[in-house]
């Protein structure tokens, strides 16, 4: 082999492993997501939310959602739709903090949070979450039953999260009174 071929296949192979070392380290930037909710959607039967002073608790009973102590406002199947499409399916994404002193800093606090509760028919808990709204209301920050750790979510959902009947539920509409009376001829 001549020198220059031999220079040439030294530095294809400097330049391989460069190659495969800055792949390497790339990997540690790479953003996983784990789902907050890994358990069953069917299994969900009822959904408090609270925030501050207010909450709302929606119940299935058989396959119909309903607000709780609201008789007078049917539920939007839409809304309800929406909460199982993307709070449900919601994605926790970069750990922010540990620090339980930081909740308040991340709107994650007992006080500052918005608060959601699935639970089973029996009433059991199927886990428990606090919502914080983020810097760039593209995303929240989002803190799982009584861990310490706060993480980013990868959507914003908060507005999803509220505590107003008329947000879930509408007004039926009115049944229509048949005509009772004959046409008159003259």
């Amino acid at each position: 082999m001549t020198k220059t071929l031999q220079y040439s296949l030294g530095i294809l192979a400097v330049l391989a492993v460069l190659f495969l070392v800055n792949q390497k380290s790339q990997t540690k930037f790479e953003i996983s997501s784990d789902r907050i909710y890994t358990g069953d959607a069917d299994a969900i039967s009822k959904i408090i939310i609270k925030e501050k002073d207010q909450s709302i608790t929606l119940v299935k009973s058989d396959s119909t959602w309903s607000i709780s102590d609201v008789d007078t406002l049917i539920m939007k199947n839409h809304q309800i739709n929406n909460f199982f499409d993307k709070v449900v399916t919601l994605e926790k994404e970069i750990l922010i903090s540990k620090n339980p002193e930081k909740w308040n800093i991340f709107n994650v606090g007992d006080s500052t949070g918005k608060w959601f509760t699935l639970m089973d028919e029996n009433d059991i808990s199927l886990g428990e979450f606090v919502i914080g709204q983020g810097k760039d209301y593209s995303r929240n920050f989002i803190r799982i039953g009584d861990k310490p750790e706060v993480y980013r979510t990868n959507v914003n959902v908060q507005y999803l999260l509220n505590t107003n009947a008329t947000f879930w539920g509408e007004v039926p509409p009115k049944p229509a009174v048949a005509d009772t009376l004959s046409p008159v001829t003259l």
